[in-house]
């Protein structure tokens, strides 16, 4: 991101806080527990086989635990097939995410662990760049969300900003960010003959982007970050890889990386 103005001013604070430089870029079902039995006539009877058969209780719980398990493997495997990747609880990284409605999240991530720094003079210089951001934009096209310490011990922080679109995203910063179609992605002058291979099988996309409709999805970032997707990822460019979560990392790739969505 381009907010350099708020991250490298750190070493620049005339309050004397900020001494170092603190870069920031780019910035299902549970089993329910049956009920006791009472000591009713159902609850008795139940209570004699268990006296008769000690190991028949078990043996049923045991069943009834087995189709809770399987139904909950199904559920697993079902959610794990489809939808798009979702960003986790705690950000440690820096992370970019795209809402269906076009809605753009950067998590800027950085070091944060000298005695001196003050998360709450950098969540006002934050907030401050937003403001005059918006008012240049003459809408409310940043906020920043959140500004907070990564509770893991790594001594890091996290600013969290929203974006009304990808146009704002790209203003803000100093990298690019584009989500749209593909006949968009062209307007806008980017190179749809990207070479994209499958995530699934990494084979290599037949007439590339240019090949494609021009409705389908896209979105081209170098922001390097773990990207998350409004939608299923189906082929990625050369140099992003597929992180184990379902959202792509563009840390290792050169230049522009696009993601074409199911």
């Amino acid at each position: 991101m381009k907010n350099s103005v708020l991250f490298d001013t750190i070493a620049k604070s005339p309050t004397g806080i900020f001494e170092e430089h603190a870069v920031f870029r780019n910035g299902v079902c549970i089993g329910q527990v049956p009920a006791s039995d009472t000591a009713d006539t159902c609850g008795w009877e139940k209570q004699k086989e268990r006296h008769q058969n000690p190991g028949s209780g078990v043996v049923k719980g045991m069943k009834r635990l087995g189709k809770v398990a399987l139904a909950v493997w199904f559920c697993i495997v079902f959610l794990a097939g489809c939808g798009e990747a979702k960003v986790p609880d705690v950000v440690t990284v820096p992370t970019v995410a795209v809402s269906k409605e076009g809605e753009v999240r950067v998590w800027q991530v950085g070091e944060f662990d000298k005695s001196y720094y003050n998360l709450a003079e950098l969540g006002n210089m934050a907030s401050q760049e937003a403001q005059d951001y918006n008012s240049a934009a003459g809408k409310e096209a940043v906020t920043v969300e959140k500004t907070e310490s990564v509770e893991d011990g790594s001594g890091k922080v996290v600013v969290c900003y929203k974006f009304d679109n990808w146009e704002s995203c790209s203003g803000f910063g100093e990298n690019t960010l584009f989500y749209g179609t593909v006949k968009e992605a062209a307007v806008n002058g980017f190179h749809t003959d990207a070479a994209m291979k499958s995530v699934k099988d990494g084979s290599v996309l037949d007439a590339g982007l240019q090949g494609q409709s021009d409705g389908d999805y896209l979105l081209v970032t170098d922001i390097k970050a773990d990207i998350y997707c409004p939608g299923k990822v189906a082929y990625i460019s050369e140099g992003a890889v597929v992180n184990g979560d379902g959202s792509i990392s563009s840390s290792e790739a050169e230049g522009f990386v696009y993601i074409l969505l199911e």
